[in-house]
Parts: C-alpha cells; structure tokens; sequence
C-alpha cells in the first residue's frame, strides 16, 4: 500500500464512521505515524502516538 493508498483507506474509514482496529505495519521512518496525525487534523480528532515497542512491560504475577 502507497502512502496515498493509506490516506484514502483512512479518509474512507473516518467518513464512513467505521470503528474498526487498523494495524498499520511497514519499515520505520516512511511517514505511517505522519499520515495518521494528518487525517486527525483534518478531521479534528485526537491523536496520541504511542509506540507500544518503547513502553516497559507491565508484568503481574
């Protein structure tokens, strides 16, 4: 999927008020995180990047 593709699978989901889980996988430093904060903007919803590789485990035993 292209950059553009991703905008437009995007746009498509926040349009149709579709709320589905989306996982958005690809190598680092090709701008998934940039076209998230994009559609958020434009549609004036809430974004928090969070990286869930950079959080600790929360380990309960």
């Amino acid at each position: 999927m292209t950059p553009a593709d991703l905008k437009a699978y995007l746009n498509n989901l926040v349009n149709k008020n579709l709320k589905i889980s989306t996982m958005i996988w690809g190598a680092p430093g090709i701008g998934k995180s940039s076209i998230v904060g994009q559609i958020a903007q434009e549609n004036k919803i809430d974004f928090a990047d969070l990286r869930f590789s950079q959080l600790a485990p929360n380990w309960e035993i």
